[in-house]
């Protein structure tokens, strides 16, 4: 009888344990270290609340010779799912608290589950594929976590991203951005970036109608050409560079409005980015703004972009909710209002 009732509540236990890891989306935004040490933790706390339960029932009624209602009242008890669900769930919340403490401590940085569970509720995470394309801000150098990521553990999406550090729009060979979206896979979704590195490799800014290998441009019309044969269908979203004050210990190398041998700074880049996205009918997420991105604040420097230039994964937070943000208004709401207005 006691091996019998303990392989109830291990069974109850178990199925109780899969539906919790099926239900709980904070889950899916740990590391495969940190799952298993959770999951360890509610094991470790379900098989001793269950046990000394059990164990208690047991003494009290094993000594009144009530065997069948000794039954009884286990099947009840163990058997009913929603209770031990409520109790886990109460476990994961505590757990998770020390989780995060402990990471901080480890590696100074939080696992932001508000940020996952906003996005996998907004209209984004119905893309279930996504395509990446840009330089090492999109590749996530210097973060734990790039933006695409925290995109991809929030919706569930396949994220494709191709992104290089050091990677020209304009098309000087197989890292550029050109030649990235012509190795993307079909998707739903397109994430284009605009770079800072055809500025210091003093790029023309030239026109939409130069060739991708001429101008920043060029290479511009030419990239959305390419996504856009990719999948007629599919929804394209670029984003633009940031303010950046690269710095080395304190020494500031350059910032954004340094002018390159051309006399441009980046902005004049980023401003014809901007233009030729609503030329060409393409929604843009400007992350030029320093409500957005402050590197020359040494303090949100040291919060956001450590070395002046690229997000961290808090930086990567921002970007991650500023197109998703993006996504609602010009995918959602504006076609909304288009078919209101019909």
């Amino acid at each position: 009888m006691l091996i019998k009732t303990y392989q109830l509540a291990a069974t109850v236990e178990q199925q109780v344990r899969i539906k919790l890891i099926a239900i709980e989306p904070i889950i899916g935004t740990l590391t495969v270290r940190q799952q298993n040490w959770l999951v360890n933790q509610l094991f470790t706390d379900a098989t001793s609340d269950i046990s000394t339960a059990i164990a208690l029932k047991l003494l009290i009624l094993w000594n009144t010779h009530d065997i069948e209602q000794l039954k009884l009242n286990l099947i009840a008890q163990y058997a009913t799912q929603a209770k031990l669900i409520r109790h886990l769930l109460q476990d994961v919340r505590r757990h998770l608290d020390e989780l995060i403490l402990w990471q901080k401590t480890a590696s100074g940085s939080l696992i932001d589950v508000q940020l996952v569970t906003t996005l996998a509720k907004m209209p984004i995470s119905s893309n279930k594929t996504v395509g990446i394309i840009g330089d090492s801000v999109s590749f996530g150098l210097k973060a734990t976590t790039n933006y695409g990521q925290y995109i991809q553990r929030a919706t569930g999406s396949g994220v494709q991203n191709l992104a290089i550090s050091g990677a020209h729009l304009s098309d000087n060979g197989y890292n550029s951005i050109y030649q990235q979206a012509q190795r993307l896979e079909k998707a739903q979704l397109y994430i284009f970036q605009g770079t800072d590195d055809d500025w210091l490799a003093n790029v023309p800014i030239g026109s939409l109608t130069d060739k991708p290998n001429e101008s920043y441009l060029g290479a511009f019309y030419h990239t959305i050409k390419v996504l856009k044969q990719k999948n007629a269908s599919s929804k394209i979203l670029t984003l633009t560079p940031t303010y950046q004050v690269p710095v080395k210990g304190n020494k500031v190398r350059r910032t954004d409005e340094t002018r390159n041998k051309l006399g441009h700074n980046l902005h004049d880049y980023v401003r014809a980015q901007i233009q030729a996205s609503y030329v060409l009918d393409i929604p843009v997420v400007n992350l030029m703004q320093k409500t957005l991105f402050n590197p020359a604040d040494y303090q949100f420097r040291q919060l956001y972009m450590p070395d002046g230039l690229h997000p961290n994964e808090r930086g990567h937070r921002i970007i991650a909710k500023e197109i998703a943000t993006a996504y609602n208004y010009y995918f959602i709401l504006s076609e909304n209002k288009k078919v209101t207005n019909a």
